[in-house]
């Protein structure tokens, strides 16, 4: 009986979560137009994928650096395969647009990671605002080297890179 009484009461309290929730469209509306609607005068932001954040092996002496690869250049092209397979030991993707590798050097235990605080245009010239973490709480006490590899599809202006 116990069970049952749950069993109301539970589906009784998750079928009252949506209600008040739905929207309502016109006949001329889409969900998209209400997704969309109020971002026209806002300035767009360029988009980014961040391809892998992970470490690179111990055996790889890499120091702290950020390099910036541009498709419209054959010699960076093959940098950044290059360099993708040294950090990834994996074949690197093709890209149309701006690959960005920015590695932290070698830490002294795990915990510590790169991220994107955020990519603006800036005119002539496109600025990445990466944000350097460190460990907070218990950790792996081994070696540890992170780096992060970030796509700017269609991107081809100078990148200004911004640490903090």
């Amino acid at each position: 009986m116990k069970t049952w009484l749950t069993l109301i009461l539970l589906s009784l309290f998750l079928g009252g979560c949506n209600s008040g929730l739905q929207t309502t469209l016109n006949d001329e509306q889409t969900s998209s137009d209400i997704l969309t609607k109020g971002t026209a005068s806002m300035p767009q932001q360029p988009r980014f994928e961040i391809i892998k954040s992970e470490i690179y092996p111990s055996n790889i002496e890499v120091q702290k650096e950020t390099l910036v690869f541009h498709s419209d250049d054959a010699e960076e092209v093959a940098a950044f395969e290059d360099a993708y397979l040294a950090l990834t030991d994996e074949v690197a993707p093709t890209f149309d647009g701006t690959m960005i590798i920015a590695t932290m050097g070698q830490q002294k235990s795990g915990g510590y990671s790169l991220e994107v605080a955020s990519v603006e245009d800036a005119g002539r010239y496109t600025a990445v605002t990466l944000l350097s973490k460190t460990p907070t709480g218990l950790v792996t006490m081994a070696l540890s080297n992170p780096y992060i590899i970030i796509y700017l599809p269609d991107d081809h202006k100078e990148i200004k890179i911004i640490e903090k």
